[in-house]
């Protein structure tokens, strides 16, 4: 690839997670760190002030130890010196505002990549973003496509996302791709969670795409589209059967695909000087168990939290005992099982830890308690309403969530979207998925309402000349507002 070439490159790297989210803000570092080096001079905006992280978190270390070895990228005193925006009232709008503001800069055969780290939201793969001190936003492939609509054509962009449910983001491909060379890779396929690798020591170090992203851009820095994703694929595949998995996605535009190779959507001429010593033999992954571990039943796992052993033990919680309070944190932690790495639990997970190794306040404990037992609170309640919903006559069925989405797995846009649109709308749910903020760790907790508009769209699937969702939505906010 020659040097000389005339084409400039705009980059945009995001990381909108909370205090507990270690694998994310690590790859916002190390890909921040990567771009850098390889002269991209992107622009970085984060939602967290990442001493605050480290602090509580100790040094990031990036890489996955079953590949290779781990490499310390940051601390607490290089935290000090921040190499990114930080905005702690919202990132989107920043976000929005840089993709569509990039489109008055680019020229054709210029290069634009823009990489998000965040949570999703199930219901529409929008990316979650926390800020410090504002609400949760949330950031959907509409109004992405829609600020990247107005790019000039024969631009080429990479599109990067991270979290779970961003399979949906795909097609952003072929939604703008018809002048432009766009590329757009994620974490996961629709309607699936990402995951974080976890080390060892039990600790999300980086999320699995991350680390598989890094390695292929380092590793091979150019190459045929197919052989990209192939070599990601292969990589998120090679798990312990401890840990839990993902598909990712590399979709190119049609244009994109027709490319010899996809050097130019994000490499320099620097590449050889890229920043980490990740990079290992093709053959690395012999050794490593091929295994993969079945799915536990995340709604069976919660009927056995539902049981009176977990009355007993969080009442023990509420003593004084130190070794009681690790005991139901250990305990928590050992029942998520591979579930603890879906980045929907990783705050939780990682102040688990960080509590259990004495990091953070002296109540960190029981702020980490007091979470765990009101996520069980939310979901007695949700089973609560859905009895209360059966006994008004509104609903028929009350079944489990995977049991739902099999059901409803080619019928989404007609039976389950409009549910959840009607529900979130006016933040109808957000009593199930926030903690109070005091005495609480700050996490978003999706379980119960996800459970909630499954069983409803169910219930239209099967019962469709019976459901009302007008009387459902009237009972729903009900039921919430008293209880």
């Amino acid at each position: 690839m020659s040097a000389s070439r005339a084409f400039h490159t705009f980059a945009l790297v995001v990381f909108g997670g909370r205090i507990g989210d270690t694998a994310l803000a690590t790859d916002f570092v190390m890909i921040s760190k990567k771009f850098m080096e390889d002269g991209l001079q992107p622009t970085c905006l984060s939602a967290r002030h990442l001493e605050t992280i480290t602090d509580m978190s100790g040094p990031f270390l990036f890489g996955r130890e079953d590949l290779g070895r781990r490499v310390q990228i940051y601390d607490s005193q290089e935290a000090r010196s921040p190499f990114y925006r930080l905005d702690t009232h919202g990132v989107k709008s920043h976000a929005l505002a840089w993709a569509r503001g990039v489109s008055r800069q680019v020229s054709p055969g210029d290069r634009i990549v823009i990489v998000l780290m965040g949570h999703g939201r199930e219901s529409d793969g929008a990316v979650v973003f926390y800020p410090q001190h504002a609400e949760r936003e949330y950031l959907s492939k509409v109004e992405m496509t829609a600020a990247l609509s107005v790019l000039p054509p024969h631009v080429r962009l990479l599109i990067v996302n991270e979290a779970c449910y961003s399979g949906t983001w795909a097609t952003i491909a072929t939604d703008i791709g018809s002048q432009r060379d766009v590329l757009v890779e994620t974490a996961a396929t629709v309607g699936e969670q990402s995951w974080n690798y976890i080390s060892g020591s039990g600790r999300n170090r980086c999320t699995l795409f991350g680390a598989a992203f890094v390695e292929e851009l380092t590793t091979y820095p150019e190459g045929r589209i197919s052989h990209h994703r192939r070599r990601i694929v292969d990589e998120m595949l090679h798990v312990q059967p401890d840990q839990k998995t993902s598909t990712p996605l590399v979709i190119p535009s049609a244009r994109a695909l027709l490319s010899h190779n996809i050097s130019h959507f994000i490499l320099t001429p620097k590449i050889a000087t890229a920043i980490m010593d990740v990079a290992s033999e093709q053959h690395r992954h012999e050794a490593l168990l091929r295994s993969r571990t079945s799915a536990r039943s995340l709604w069976g796992r919660f009927r056995r939290w539902m049981g009176p052993e977990r009355g007993q033990a969080q009442a023990l919680a509420d003593g004084d005992s130190a070794d009681m309070k690790s005991a139901i944190i250990k305990k928590y932690i050992s029942d998520l099982g591979p579930l603890g790495a879906a980045l929907g639990y990783s705050t939780l997970i990682n102040t688990c830890q960080y509590a259990l190794e004495g990091r953070g306040p002296p109540d960190l404990k029981d702020q980490v308690i007091a979470t765990i037992a009101w996520q069980q609170a939310q979901m007695l309640r949700v089973s609560e309403l859905l009895h209360h919903l059966a006994g008004k006559g509104l609903i028929t069925d009350i079944v489990e969530k995977e049991v739902a989405k099999r059901a409803l797995k080619d019928r989404r846009d007609e039976m389950v979207l409009p549910i959840a649109e009607r529900l979130f709308d006016g933040n109808k749910l957000d009593c199930l998925c926030d903690p109070p903020a005091q005495g609480h760790v700050g996490v978003f907790y999706d379980d119960p309402q996800s459970w909630l508009i499954a069983v409803l769209a169910y219930n239209r699937l099967m019962h469709e000349e019976e459901f009302d969702l007008d009387s459902v939505e009237k009972e729903v906010v009900a039921f919430l507002a008293s209880s």
